[in-house]
């Protein structure tokens, strides 16, 4: 079978003269406010930071850009023809609600850059995995002869591959559940739910909440459009039973009818009567059962899209992973060191535990999120030799497992490293993954990986 791969309808508006206010001056905001001002509107950029503090940020900027820096002024939010929220700020914030009551439109900059795409999308969203997904889905199209950027919350915002990425046969975008906070026309011809479990519950109140707007990445979708959902999750395919789309699934423990599936360690695809091999298991240049179901999710796609077994089995097996999510570091004195510092929830640490058969010396904690740690629990019972926790967390996770592991609190990740490189015996791991955001110690999750990275090969042999 094969999505529809015509061009999207003329659906561009006229920006020229419109007036546009961009709230947060982080990566989207700055590509936003450069494409709004190529097509000649009127464009003022706000941010709670001053003009000192984002000096970088604001040589980017076309000089017409104006700038209202140090605060909000209302004027921007209630006189404006449209404003283009960056997705780290709240739809509750005053601002926004002033906006929403004036009836200017409020985008995210995937709505905004959906309306200039002129070739088909495909988005992937879901709790974890979302990144190296895209970057695999990427990769397959690439190999069938398809141009296909991975574009998003990868690196490069969506908006300013609409101007970089001119010969792109598709897009390829990553969408958070904050970004789809605020889309109207968004429709991609390929969505793809990886997973969802609980996460940012400090932003989303409820689960239910957090998965209306998950929802939205295939609302808009018709019959000739495809879904492509996990069937091992048993939320994912309740989000999905109400879609008019083609529906396709991948598994790890069980055949599927349409879509690609692991078996006798074999992944295949099927869209037949009868299965056909990619690769092999042992194949994959990917460590973790999370990452096998990445693999497999990017296998339905590619498939659909007629990119043949073969090549798809070859850039797989080519494929480099990303950094931070469950790479390895080294191996030292019979100790594998692995750095998940992307695992920033419970539902990424809990996949990262399922990789490993051996004991696990686990570094975990940071910036509380507020979830459920409940399905840590049987998995540090029975796989965690040693729990060692690091930041604000810390006190509560050792509330959360105590009498299941042996815990120990860290001042630093200095001393966590060295305290793990203590307790690890030949033949365990010693695994970062923190099921916590980074901002308490860090800059960001990069920043707390590059660090257990630099800490690790600095263990003596």
């Amino acid at each position: 079978m094969k999505v529809l791969t015509m061009p999207q309808a003329a659906k561009t508006v006229d920006l020229r003269d419109r007036r546009f206010t961009v709230m947060g001056l982080a990566r989207t905001g700055v590509a936003a406010a450069r494409f709004l001002a190529s097509r000649g509107a009127k464009v003022t950029v706000t941010d709670l930071r001053g003009e000192a503090e984002l000096a970088e940020v604001l040589a980017r900027l076309p000089k017409e850009v104006e700038q209202a820096l140090g605060g909000h002024p209302e004027v921007l939010f209630e006189s404006a023809d449209g404003l283009v929220v960056s997705p780290g700020i709240s739809r509750d914030h005053p601002m926004i609600l002033r906006a929403l009551g004036a009836g200017v439109p409020v985008w995210s900059e995937v709505e905004l850059a959906f309306r200039f795409c002129l070739v088909p999308v495909i988005a992937v969203t879901g709790t974890n995995g979302k990144t190296t997904t895209v970057q695999l889905v990427s990769a397959l199209l690439e190999a069938g002869g398809f141009r296909a950027p991975g574009v998003g919350n990868i690196g490069s915002p969506f908006i300013g591959a609409i101007d970089e990425e001119p010969s792109a046969d598709f897009m390829v975008v990553e969408v958070s559940s904050f970004q789809l906070e605020w889309v109207e026309t968004f429709r991609p011809h390929v969505a793809l739910l990886t997973n969802i479990t609980a996460d940012h519950l400090d932003r989303h109140p409820t689960l239910e909440d957090y998965l209306s707007w998950k929802r939205r990445i295939f609302a808009r979708q018709g019959q000739t459009d495809l879904l492509v959902l996990n069937a091992d999750d048993p939320l994912v395919l309740d989000l999905g039973r109400d879609a008019k789309g083609q529906t396709l699934h991948f598994s790890r423990t069980r055949p599927v009818e349409r879509g690609a599936f692991l078996q006798d360690e074999n992944l295949l695809l099927s869209f037949g009567a009868e299965a056909t091999p990619v690769c092999r298991r042992d194949e994959l240049p990917l460590v973790g059962l999370h990452n096998l179901e990445n693999v497999l999710a990017a296998i339905a796609v590619g498939g659909a899209l007629e990119i043949s077994p073969g090549a798809m089995g070859e850039a797989i097996r080519a494929f480099q992973p990303l950094p931070h999510r469950l790479q390895w570091v080294r191996e030292r004195r019979g100790v594998r060191y692995f750095n998940d510092s992307k695992g920033t929830n419970v539902g990424a640490t809990q996949r990262s535990l399922e990789s490993f058969d051996s004991p696990i010396v686990l570094i975990a904690g940071g910036r509380d999120k507020g979830s459920d740690l409940t399905p840590l629990r049987p998995l540090v019972q029975d796989r965690v030799k040693r729990l060692i926790l690091i930041g604000e967390a810390r006190a509560r996770f050792r509330s959360a497992f105590a009498g299941l592991t042996q815990c120990e609190e860290a001042k630093s990740l200095v001393e966590a490293v060295q305290m793990a490189a203590d307790a690890a015996s030949p033949g365990n791991v010693v695994l970062l993954s923190p099921a916590c955001a980074s901002f308490d110690m860090f800059v960001d999750y990069e920043d707390r990986g590059n660090e257990f990275i630099r800490l690790v090969e600095a263990l003596p042999s």
